[in-house]
């Protein structure tokens, strides 16, 4: 996809929510007060509560925007999960309600205005009640397309060398470093050379196929054949192939219960 095209695709997209922030702002603002409904004898246009709405609105599209780049590089990168999307819809209902009694406060002082209780209680209400459908439809389906995306992954482009070629992920056991350069395993023992770098390959992956053993290794789970627990709350991996040629592959104790859990929830 060329950068016009992004920039052109992201442009539309500020403009549709524009447009439709600026039709909500309209009919919430209409709904507040009996004086602003338009055939009320005595109408008056709520521009306060509109400039207000817009301002807040642009306000909550930037930071949610940055709350969930942050939420999807750190946890929907490894796998979309019910608990996981959970608890992004609250995060963002909580830094939403924090904007909410900061903004409005400050808005009222701008303006001159004095914050009556009942109206701003009114207000807050109503604002987490619409920004939580604007939130759920938006952001829901978002997900939704990045966990189908995950989901239907079937191969891995891999840069070995000169090359480019793909593998499917039914094939890789596991990845491993050593002396700076990251080795792909296949389930058929052959190696191939790639220039990943562990740790970035650790964020792209799917958490839910791939865990990281230790600073060497990123483990495919049906390459796992056997656990064995070892002392000090190591665990001992057995691996389809052998790892490097080693009877096992060492997890400390301080990723064995991670290990554990991944493991069971994969089972499950």
């Amino acid at each position: 996809m060329s950068l016009r095209k992004v920039m052109d695709d992201r442009s539309r997209s500020v403009f549709w929510y524009f447009l439709v922030l600026v039709g909500v702002a309209l009919f919430a603002n209409h709904l507040t007060l009996p004086e602003y409904f338009p055939t009320h004898p005595d109408y008056e246009f709520p521009l306060e509560g509109v400039l207000f709405t817009i301002v807040f609105g642009l306000v909550l599209a930037v930071m949610s925007e940055k709350w969930y780049a942050w939420y999807k590089d750190k946890y929907f990168s490894r796998g979309v999960r019910l608990n996981q999307v959970l608890l992004f819809l609250a995060g963002t209902m909580g830094l939403i309600a924090i904007a909410y009694l900061l903004i409005y406060p400050l808005a009222n002082f701008l303006t001159g205005s004095e914050t009556d209780l009942y109206y701003f209680l009114n207000g807050f209400l109503v604002s987490l009640m619409m920004c939580f459908i604007v939130v759920v439809l938006i952001y829901g389906i978002r997900i939704y397309q990045l966990s189908q995306q995950k989901g239907t992954e079937e191969k891995l482009r891999v840069r070995s060398g000169n090359h480019i070629i793909f593998i499917d992920f039914s094939q890789i056991a596991y990845f491993y470093s050593l002396e700076k350069t990251v080795y792909l395993v296949k389930t058929d023992s052959s190696r191939v050379v790639t220039d990943f770098v562990l740790n970035k390959l650790e964020e792209e992956l799917n958490h839910e196929m791939f865990f990281r053993a230790n600073r060497q290794a990123l483990v495919h789970r049906q390459s796992v054949v056997k656990v064995i627990p070892d002392v000090n709350g190591k665990k001992n991996l057995e691996l389809l192939p052998a790892f490097l040629n080693k009877d096992s592959l060492t997890i400390s104790r301080y990723k064995a219960k991670e290990f554990e859990h991944w493991l069971l929830h994969k089972a499950s």
